[in-house]
């Protein structure tokens, strides 16, 4: 089986490479898909993170759930510790730019929730396989936080991004269900 570092780069060539029509026509069915689902409709608090690149978009997501009452909470994280925790936004000028180009929460967001308190996570990711195991961005973040947290997960991924397997390690713990254009794995 190929390693992490080398699924990882093969699927973000294959994001990199489509075009920006394409990338955004995928991303609009999968924000629909998963707006429509009970995952969305029945959690209050979303805990999800603010899209870059070649992710799905999350803009249109984060704002319906303002316009739908819902508690959005993105991660903040600390490189030091490695550890992440989420804090509410309720508008884009709550979220500053990172040196390293990740959206986080405004220092003044300072309340962070506890993971009980957070009904659903979106998890980001650069593959996933069949039975939910992802490949990230190599922090290690989302695992750590997943491995105490007891609520309903699930990723957004264009289909190039599902793989049939990928290398598991004790660590990493996988997400409930991933939604594409295309369908919705229960994983």
């Amino acid at each position: 089986m190929e390693s992490k570092q080398l699924i990882r780069r093969n699927i973000l060539n294959k994001l990199e490479s489509m075009s920006e029509q394409h990338f955004n026509k995928k991303c609009q069915f999968i924000a629909s898909r998963f707006l429509q689902s009970t995952l969305w409709k029945r959690s209050q608090v979303v805990a999800m993170t603010v899209s870059t690149k070649r992710e799905v978009n999350t803009y249109p997501i984060i704002e319906q759930g303002w316009k739908e009452n819902k508690q959005i909470v993105v991660p903040r994280t600390d490189f030091q510790s490695k550890a992440m925790t989420f804090h509410q936004i309720d508008d884009w000028n709550d979220v500053v730019q990172t040196p390293i180009n990740l959206f986080e929460p405004a220092a003044q967001k300072a309340t962070a929730y506890l993971s009980e308190d957070i009904d659903l996570v979106v998890v980001p990711g650069v593959a996933f396989d069949q039975n939910g195991f992802r490949i990230g961005y190599g922090g290690g973040f989302y695992d750590r936080y997943l491995a105490n947290y007891k609520g309903q997960t699930v990723a957004l991924a264009t289909e190039v991004q599902i793989q049939p397997e990928l290398p598991v390690e004790p660590h990493d713990r996988p997400v409930d269900y991933v939604i594409t254009e295309s369908r919705c794995l229960t994983c």
